[in-house]
């Protein structure tokens, strides 16, 4: 652990306080994704949902957010797999 603490203070980075400024875009990044995935899983129709979408309603913690993410990238995995080519 402190050989990769030294390489990181040689190459002037600090992990924590990068992955601190980069959390809220990722978190933005991943909600309307989300909200879209879970509305085709509903049968809604995508214009609307998108339309209809407004990113305060969606969680905004990691501890939240995350297991809805996780199953909607679930289903586009599989629903990716199975879909005819």
């Amino acid at each position: 652990m402190a050989d990769i603490v030294t390489q990181f203070d040689e190459a002037g980075a600090d992990p924590v306080k990068g992955m601190f400024e980069n959390a809220e875009t990722l978190r933005s990044g991943l909600k309307l994704p989300t909200y879209l995935t879970e509305a085709y899983q509903r049968g809604e129709d995508l214009t609307l949902a998108k339309l209809a979408y407004r990113e305060e309603d969606m969680p905004n913690s990691f501890n939240e957010l995350l297991p809805r993410v996780t199953a909607a990238m679930a289903f586009a995995d599989q629903w990716e797999r199975t879909r005819p080519a």
